[in-house]
């Protein structure tokens, strides 16, 4: 990435919510993309990860990593009355738009590496456990060759 587009990147980060969402809408490449998401925190709430489902230009290896990144909160049941009452925190929306995608496979591109096996050191059992569960074979398996790397942003 430049320099103008890290310094992009890091702006991007010290906004909160739905401005946080406008502004990753606005980002242009899919590194600046994947860079966001290696320095976000989900504290900050889902909308932002939204607006990076939702983006052209995001990458397969962003959204698989983001799938994976934030499962634990994602794949939870979901609360009907806690949604209605924070569309900010609404993980369902959330999983079901990048599940979707996913299944789609619905990327400009898939050049960003990850794979969640090696990452998450998932067993052959757990890998069992989860196709169980409903995650599709396709979101356990590696993509991408191009390692981006969390950047300092300055």
């Amino acid at each position: 990435m430049t320099d103008d587009e890290r310094l992009q990147v890091k702006r991007v980060l010290e906004l909160r919510g739905s401005k946080m969402a406008e502004a990753v809408a606005e980002l242009a490449t899919a590194e600046q993309l994947h860079q966001w998401l290696l320095h976000y925190n989900v504290n900050d709430g889902f909308l932002p990860c939204l607006a990076l489902v939702r983006h052209p230009a995001c990458d397969r290896g962003t959204a698989l990593m983001l799938y994976w990144r934030f499962s634990d909160c994602l794949m939870e049941p979901r609360d009907p009355e806690q949604t209605a009452k924070a569309a900010a925190w609404d993980a369902h929306a959330l999983l079901v738009e990048l599940g979707d995608r996913l299944t789609r496979n619905d990327f400009a591109s898939a050049e960003i590496c990850f794979d969640p096996v090696s990452t998450l050191n998932l067993t052959t059992e757990a890998q069992k456990t989860f196709i169980y569960a409903g995650v599709p074979e396709g979101n356990l398996q590696a993509v991408g060759s191009r390692a981006v790397e969390r950047e300092p942003l300055g």
